[in-house]
């Protein structure tokens, strides 16, 4: 969630292993750590000139075993020195598991001719990629593990979202045509525009598909969560936020999510895994949040909305309280992600930031 922080690849996910990854500035131990953390202790590697790189050992190619292991895999290893070797984990690209998934969403496609695979940073749980294949450009969505998604389809369907090119609903994958365009991050709009903006999302999007439960999604969260700050739970449970109107949302809606195209002026969405039945506001606290923005801004965009559409009305108090409920849900998701093991740097990141937002709120 942000659309919407590193999670370490499950054992057996990678075909081949770990991914293929630039250790030729690493210290052994680190290299040794980063087979370990992936599950290929004891796999038959060769050497290659960027490092120690999983190999299925065809006949022959000279390959010997990894030694076996009898102490802790970071036993040795400076704590930044495990930093690193994650963050190499987390951008790297493994090639094989990627045209494993597109030929399996695109059986008539043949790995040869997938001609480029780029890591895309930014998604917290998924792992994007910008890929090439007979000269056309697409986004893959991979998610490790097994994550079915039953609703997301409907709203793919919008004219909003990406164009669908192969979905997986059992697993989660996602391929669409990539979209070229600055993201609202880079490209920030004034308040009216995203009003504006807001109020046409919300028109496309289906109701009754799904309902996004705020209240139970927080009280999910918080009990996965290691530790939950007293002055949050305090606060959840004293604004009682609940949707005065039910539309069809987005729930995760951050300028990272949004294309800004130009011609013609429009934008597309990008993370529709958390659309749902909810209060509009909630969309419109989001963006506002991701921008920077505060109430002003946020009466501001919600004015130009109301002027397209009817019956979301919002007095300052529930917009400060739909700020308070934003933030304790991207402090709740965060604090879920550390403790399955999401140790992203930006999921740490959020906890600490949403908690002191919070904390200016009151």
């Amino acid at each position: 969630m942000a659309t919407s922080s590193l999670r370490l690849p499950r054992r057996g996910f990678y075909p081949n292993g770990l991914p293929a990854c630039p250790c030729r500035t690493t210290s052994a131990p680190v290299r040794e750590l980063l087979f370990s953390l992936a599950g290929t202790s004891g796999r038959r590697v060769r050497h290659r000139r960027d490092g120690l790189v999983p190999f299925p050992g065809p006949a022959g190619v000279a390959v010997r075993p990894l030694p076996a292991r009898r102490q802790s895999p970071t036993a040795g290893v400076a704590p930044t020195e495990v930093a690193q070797a994650k963050k190499e984990m987390r951008f790297a690209v493994n090639e094989t598991a990627v045209k494993a998934v597109l030929t399996t969403l695109m059986p008539f496609w043949h790995a040869d001719e997938i001609r480029r695979i780029e890591y895309l940073p930014g998604g917290y749980t998924n792992r994007n990629y910008r890929v090439e294949v007979q000269g056309c450009a697409y986004a893959l969505r991979l998610v490790e593990g097994s994550a079915p998604r039953p609703h997301e389809r409907r709203y793919l369907d919008i004219d909003s979202a990406p164009d669908v090119v192969a979905y997986d609903a059992a697993h989660g994958h996602l391929l669409t045509r990539w979209i070229d365009g600055p993201l609202l991050a880079t490209s920030p709009p004034e308040p009216d525009e995203a009003g504006v903006y807001l109020a046409a999302l919300h028109a496309s999007i289906p109701t009754g598909v799904r309902r996004y439960d705020f209240t139970q999604e927080i009280l999910r969260m918080f009990g996965k969560a290691r530790r939950v700050e007293p002055a949050i739970r305090d606060c959840f449970e004293r604004i009682a936020w609940r949707p005065t109107t039910w539309r069809g949302c987005h729930n995760d809606l951050n300028p990272w999510n949004i294309i800004r195209l130009e011609d013609p002026p429009s934008f597309r969405t990008l993370d529709w895994e958390s659309a749902g039945d909810n209060d509009p506001l909630f969309d419109l606290v989001g963006l506002c949040v991701g921008l920077g923005w505060g109430i002003r801004e946020a009466a501001a965009s919600h004015a130009a909305y109301h002027r397209d559409v009817a019956g979301v009305q919002a007095t300052e108090a529930r917009l400060a309280d739909t700020f308070r409920a934003f933030l304790i849900r991207e402090y709740a998701w965060a604090a879920a992600q550390l403790a399955i093991g999401n140790e992203r740097e930006e999921v740490g990141n959020q906890v600490e930031t949403s908690r002191r937002a919070l904390a200016d709120w009151g």
